[in-house]
């Protein structure tokens, strides 16, 4: 009977990993398609092959920058964290809420970090298009975040 509840336990894993993976590549699809489609808008004259070049080599360009960023760094294990909360959303849903402590503490770091910077680089030219370039108003936030951590410190 073990056996049994076994069997229908893995199954039941597997139903909802399949169905998770699909919504996952559905939602990435529509986003893709969606910042594709607009970039064709505004550049008619461009394929979209050649807009899906494009796409990618903006995605791989931020991709690397914030590898060569998170490679000086320790990640975060806060589960309250923004970049474990958007590591733990990249996963399926099932995976995420069933292991979440292996995810957190048995993937190696290096997989972490790719994770993150991909799906970095992907939410920024999928929220802001290909086009977008960050500016200095982009970045005011930040600016204003390390400011007010100088000031509480004293260093500034």
């Amino acid at each position: 009977s073990s056996r049994v509840l076994w069997t229908l336990a893995v199954t039941q894993l597997k139903e909802a990993l399949i169905t998770d993976v699909l919504d996952i590549l559905r939602q990435r699809a529509e986003s893709e398609a969606k910042v594709l489609l607009d970039a064709k808008k505004k550049t008619p004259s461009v394929s979209l092959v050649q807009v899906s070049d494009l796409l990618s080599e903006k995605i791989i360009l931020y991709t690397d920058q914030f590898l060569e960023l998170f490679s000086s760094m320790a990640l975060p294990t806060d589960p309250s964290d923004p970049l474990v909360r958007m590591y733990m959303n990249y996963a399926p849903k099932t995976l995420a809420t069933k292991f979440t402590d292996a995810l957190l503490h048995r993937v190696p770091e290096a997989h972490k970090r790719a994770v993150l910077a991909s799906s970095l680089a992907c939410h920024l030219v999928y929220s802001n298009g290909i086009d977008w370039t960050p500016s200095v108003v982009d970045l005011l936030p930040v600016l204003m975040k390390q400011i007010k951590q100088a000031q509480d410190q004293g260093t500034l």
